[in-house]
């Protein structure tokens, strides 16, 4: 298993895993695939970044931190399109995959948020530290404690 960011030679991989989401209705895998491929939307601000989980070649994982669009504050970076294959959950795959999306995020976000209605994920993200947090668009949110200094932007 290989966690790494998505780029221009892999992101052919999340096919399967975008077969995989629409299944599940989750339309946002071949989005995100689709808006990669196009140049539309690549994770490329400061901060931001795609990851994938990577095995036999194939992508089983995908999430992604982004400076939230919702608020706009340069220090608030927002979780988005977390999807694992639906034969690799509770596997401690999704906690691999956000566990390192934090970790990269730390060195930029004193916030993260997200939104989720799916239970499974929330506990997901709540025992990673996320706090249920009803604010526009998100239901939790974590509190960096690693903040980046003025001097990073």
């Amino acid at each position: 298993m290989i966690i790494d960011e998505i780029d221009s030679q892999n992101v052919v991989l999340l096919s399967i895993l975008s077969d995989d989401a629409d299944r599940d209705d989750c339309h946002y895998v071949r989005q995100t695939m689709e808006e990669w491929i196009q140049g539309s939307y690549r994770f490329y601000h400061k901060g931001e970044i795609l990851l994938g989980i990577f095995q036999n070649k194939e992508c089983i994982a995908l999430g992604g931190v982004c400076l939230d669009p919702y608020i706009k504050q340069p220090h608030v970076g927002r979780l988005r399109r977390v999807y694992v294959s639906s034969e690799e959950r509770h596997k401690g795959i999704g906690t691999a995959l956000v566990s390192g999306i934090i970790k990269y995020a730390m060195m930029t976000f004193t916030r993260i948020r997200l939104n989720t209605r799916n239970t499974v994920a929330a506990h997901l993200y709540e025992s990673l530290g996320f706090k249920p947090w009803i604010e526009e668009k998100s239901t939790h949110t974590l509190e960096v404690i690693n903040q980046p200094s003025d001097n990073d932007y």
